[in-house]
């Protein structure tokens, strides 16, 4: 074992003595903890220690990697030095409870300062906990465990809510006049609330409340909820107690205190004229996360009867919506990716909010079977820059990838693949091209091939470069990288270049570049940092074959006049 650092004391029990193992008291999944310090011999210390008594220890040097690290690794607990180089501990744990996606995270500051000073600094920051130096391992452990098992319940309180959204979507899914109502519903509140400014909290109720405001109809019989024709009135007495039913399933769960209004008056009129309270206003007022949902679920309602009753009755909100267009948005083809679309919708997110960029971000999932659109939309809940899109059944990568351009609301629109080869980070020099002029900016990663962190085998490098080759002489372009799955566009390049395409697999990067070269778009291809990933399902042979054919069909389709391009395009 390593002597101790500076600021430990051991005593002779604690090197001795065999450790309970933590699995007795804590969740069966290994807890993980995030020691950060400057100082290495720390530490290693920490990390032997913690260690021994079964914990999954991480380090980090310094606040931005501790950071990193959070996001991607998701640490149950942090252990925080409060004097580092460059970022303090301070400053670090702010923005870690600042942040809605890492604020649960436990955070213990350990500090040489007595100061009580210092401590209210930390305090203020969110710190959960305190430990002075020197450290002496029975309270390192003792506090530990404290905060863990808090954690364990916080934990099972989201469970809980992924429960309820659950049931909600699985309540939607009985009737059969509302069609994704609750996911639209969930993006247009939170849509709304975005331009409105609200504060985060509220943004997170209304994107909570399109989930949950039908919750209550669990209660309501099939013979009610799916009926074809109009209501008794004691079947219509029966069908407006939902909303009370479900803000009673909500309250108990403290976290949806902001939900319960949205839940409980959705069904609310400016006249009076709603139910269950008979609430009434002559004028809309200030638009919280209670009037966002009532005037989206009107006019959900209206969209559904296809009879614009929610513009007449609220005209006051119908010009605003054409306002709140993102600048960006990010689309990501998803397919059987529950174990890695977590920690890429985290970077997105992360960088989406440290950029401070006004953009959505939608996961086209293409009929996977491995729960991948159930997590996507449990992490929606709390990131209401996400939405997601369902393909019905598995159609391709190009296919998810039109759906999802075509669906963007954005004025710039980039797609990524699902494993970030090129990190969300070099979007910026794409986004650079289109402010000079580009219709298209693509990346690439042989224009420098130096930026390849790591490459593919051998056997695929070449065969990628001969498909290239391929490709020039048979499509008559000059790009030296079409496969980069890293591409953005204007919003009018994508509405001109995606309901053209037909490729609906791996074969379609080919076909946008060969449609943008067609109708004489402005293609910028700029090298960007990529890593290949050893999970791609990419088969370089069946795969090749038919990106290759795909290629001929591209040319073929052209020649027979089947894009149909207008030439004043």
């Amino acid at each position: 074992m390593q002597p101790p650092a500076p600021g430990f004391i051991l005593n002779k029990q604690m090197m001795t003595e065999p450790q309970r193992s933590p699995e007795r008291t804590l969740p069966r999944r290994t807890p993980k903890i995030l020691v950060v310090d400057d100082k290495l011999d720390t530490l290693l210390l920490l990390r032997e220690l913690l260690g021994s008594r079964g914990y999954e220890v991480m380090i980090a040097t310094d606040a931005d990697e501790a950071k990193d690290l959070v996001h991607s690794d998701r640490p149950d607990l942090v252990l925080l030095d409060v004097i580092m180089p460059g970022k303090s501990g301070y400053e670090l744990c702010r923005e870690l409870k600042d942040d809605p996606f890492t604020r649960l995270v436990p955070v213990i500051m350990i500090t040489g300062l007595s100061d009580r000073d210092d401590r209210v600094r930390g305090i203020e920051a969110g710190a959960d906990d305190f430990l002075s130096k020197p450290l002496y391992p029975e309270e390192l452990f003792a506090r530990v465990r404290s905060l863990l098992k808090l954690k364990e319940f916080t934990d099972e309180l989201e469970n809980a809510e992924s429960v309820l959204v659950a049931l909600a979507l699985g309540i939607e899914a009985r009737d059969p006049y509302t069609g994704n109502h609750c996911e639209r519903l969930s993006t247009y509140a939170s849509d709304l609330g975005h331009f409105l400014g609200l504060d985060g909290d509220s943004i997170i109720a209304l994107k909570r409340g399109g989930y949950l405001h039908d919750l209550g109809k669990v209660s309501i019989p099939d013979d009610i909820l799916k009926k074809g024709a109009r209501l008794t009135e004691e079947e219509w007495k029966i069908m407006k107690q939902h909303p009370v039913i479900g803000e009673a399933i909500c309250r108990p769960l403290k976290s949806f205190r902001n939900v319960l209004g949205i839940i409980r008056h959705h069904h609310e009129h400016w006249n009076g004229t709603g139910y269950p309270d008979g609430l009434a206003g002559s004028a809309p007022g200030p638009v919280g996360p209670r009037t966002g949902v009532r005037v989206f679920c009107h006019a959900e309602k209206a969209r559904t009867s296809r009879v614009s009753l929610a513009i007449q009755e609220f005209p006051w909100y119908s010009s605003r919506l054409d306002q709140a267009q993102p600048k960006y948005s990010i689309v990501v083809p998803a397919y059987n990716e529950r174990e890695r679309i977590g920690a890429t919708l985290d970077q997105v997110v992360t960088h989406v909010r440290r950029q401070k960029w006004n953009a959505e971000v939608i996961v086209v999932d293409d009929g996977s079977r491995d729960g991948t659109p159930e997590l996507i939309t449990h992490y929606s809940v709390a990131n209401p820059e996400v939405r997601l899109v369902r393909n019905s059944g598995n159609r391709g990568k190009g296919y998810a990838v039109r759906n999802g351009m075509l669906q963007a609301r954005g004025k710039v629109l980039l797609f990524t693949d699902a494993d970030l080869s090129s990190p969300i980070s070099e979007a910026v020099k794409l986004f650079a091209e289109m402010e000079k002029g580009a219709d298209v900016a693509i990346g690439s990663r042989w224009l420098d091939s130096s930026l390849q962190v790591q490459r593919q085998p051998l056997k695929r490098q070449i065969l990628g470069r001969l498909y290239n080759l391929y490709l020039r002489a048979l499509l008559w372009f000059p790009y030296h990288d079409t496969q980069c799955g890293f591409k953005a566009f204007t919003r009018e390049a994508a509405q001109k270049i995606f309901p053209l395409q037909r490729i609906a697999r791996w074969g379609f990067d080919p076909e946008i570049l060969f449609l943008a070269h067609k109708l004489k778009m402005k293609v910028a291809e700029i090298p960007v940092i990529w890593a290949h990933d050893e999970r791609s399902t990419l088969s370089v042979y069946q795969d090749g074959l038919r990106m290759g054919a795909d290629a001929l069909k591209i040319r073929w389709y052209s020649w027979s006049g089947k894009y149909r391009i207008d030439p004043r395009s």
